[in-house]
């Protein structure tokens, strides 16, 4: 190859296989520049960016850590279900697929309205970031959710 590119240079640089090797050589290497500054292999899509708030990035919970009574919501994002709470200071968290994960997913997915959930279950973690493995969720009374969005 480097012999290649040596008669190439000499020829005078007009050889066409000198300039396919130039632009093969470019794409390479911004392809693993790209890639190794995470541009390519980021594993949040837009839309999850999104949903992370500055107070949900900077919070970060140790793998077994229960979480009782969290108040909010289920969104469909991509393929995967994410949990965001409507309190005052509120946490995203991407879900584990499990059962109560399941039928939480054929209930938003048949019923278009917004509804608001009272889950438990445990963190998990993977690779420094948080995932919610749900145990109980429930569907918050319409009593309760008013009371919370007044606040």
């Amino acid at each position: 190859m480097v012999a290649r590119l040596h008669r190439a240079i000499a020829q005078g640089k007009k050889s066409a296989a000198f300039w396919m090797l130039i632009v093969v050589s470019m794409v390479v290497f911004a392809v693993n520049l790209s890639s190794s500054r995470g541009w390519l292999n980021s594993s949040q899509t837009w839309a999850e960016e999104s949903l992370q708030t500055p107070a949900a990035a900077k919070s970060h919970f140790r793998e077994g850590t229960e979480l009782t009574d969290l108040i909010g919501k289920f969104k469909i994002v991509g393929d995967r279900v994410v949990f965001i709470e409507t309190t005052s200071n509120p946490r995203s968290f991407r879900c584990l697929e499990n059962l109560p994960l399941q039928r939480v997913y054929q209930a938003i997915r048949d019923e278009d309205r917004d509804k608001t959930w009272i889950a438990q279950g445990k963190v998990t973690e993977y690779l420094n970031e948080n995932f919610f493995l749900l145990e109980r969720v429930v569907r918050a009374p319409q009593a309760q959710t008013n009371s919370d969005l007044s606040r």
